[in-house]
């Protein structure tokens, strides 16, 4: 009969808590949440590696004059850039950001640099490995930049926070409150973060990518020229979403989860795409030409006449 009751006590707690923590997440204000995972500035690294060149001025025409990447800006979902280290390939991805950001106010880039990613870590994370700790970083910075968005009005940012929350939330089991919640009152959604896994920050990211993409003309202000311009009818726009991940070399563990997830993510949302920069190798990157995965290796042509 004790055992009975003591287990019947957890029950009523965790769902106390379930519902402790659903309250929090309705009332998170983006900004509020932004503050908790703490992004990683990608606007100040970039202006730390700007030269004074641009991309018309021919050290990049290897990828903006390649057919591959102009066929990738149009519909392609993977493209990858190779070239040795004094090629400046973080550079070129400077590029290409500013590149789509010039195309329209609703084509969306979303970039990371992997190499910022050891300046901040937002949560001690109980369920990752060393090798994915980067990438739950990247994924942080690349949901505040989809959440402060200009073109989204507030109720759509809200609603992306309520979507990746939630979804965490709904991951957590009656053992993981036990350890989450020890009797002192909740304050804020922080142990959602500490004990997802990588999979469930993938899988919480898809859901306020889904949310993000389901733009109704409701939900943007529609006040930039490039938008009026559009020949497609406004009710009929597919909003793209474009991933940009500079690697800078890191473990094939890292790329080889980041590309995995990827292609999950890209099943379920067909419009999202995504450039990778700066992969570990240059040989065989494992992509699949039946998915619309390329490589841009740089000098590739040339290096085909060498024995």
């Amino acid at each position: 009969m004790t055992r009975f009751r003591i287990a019947k006590a957890d029950i009523v707690v965790a769902r106390t808590s379930r519902d402790t923590f659903q309250s929090l997440i309705d009332l998170m204000k983006p900004e509020d949440f932004c503050r908790i995972i703490s992004p990683v500035n990608q606007e100040q690294h970039l202006t730390r590696i700007i030269g004074t060149g641009t991309h018309n001025d021919g050290q990049f025409f290897w990828i903006f004059e390649n057919m591959d990447y102009k066929e990738w800006k149009q519909d392609l979902r993977t493209l990858v850039l190779s070239a040795p280290p004094e090629r400046c390939l973080e550079q070129a991805a400077y590029y290409v950001v500013r590149d789509l950001q010039r195309i329209n106010a609703i084509t969306l880039p979303l970039y990371f640099f992997y190499r910022t990613a050891d300046r901040r870590y937002c949560s001690t994370w109980r369920s990752l490995d060393k090798h994915e700790i980067p990438i739950a970083v990247s994924l942080h910075t690349l949901l505040c930049q989809l959440i402060g968005h200009l073109n989204y009005s507030k109720p759509r940012s809200q609603s992306i926070v309520t979507a990746f929350l939630s979804h965490l939330l709904a991951c957590r089991t009656e053992s993981d409150f036990a350890e989450m919640v020890t009797g002192a009152p909740v304050h804020d959604v922080k142990p959602l973060l500490e004990f997802a896994t990588l999979t469930d920050l993938w899988d919480a990211f898809e859901k306020a990518l889904e949310v993000a993409l389901n733009v109704e003309l409701t939900d943007i202000t529609l006040h930039s020229t490039p938008l009026a311009e559009m020949e497609t009818p406004l009710n009929e726009v597919i909003l793209p979403l474009t991933l940009i991940f500079d690697l800078d070399n890191p473990p094939i563990e890292t790329w080889s989860s980041l590309l995995e997830h990827m292609r999950t993510l890209q099943w379920h949302l067909p419009t999202v795409k995504l450039l990778i920069t700066n992969p570990p190798t240059v040989g065989d990157l494992g992509l699949q030409k039946d998915r619309s995965e390329v490589d841009i290796e740089y000098d590739k042509e040339r290096k085909g006449f060498v024995s």
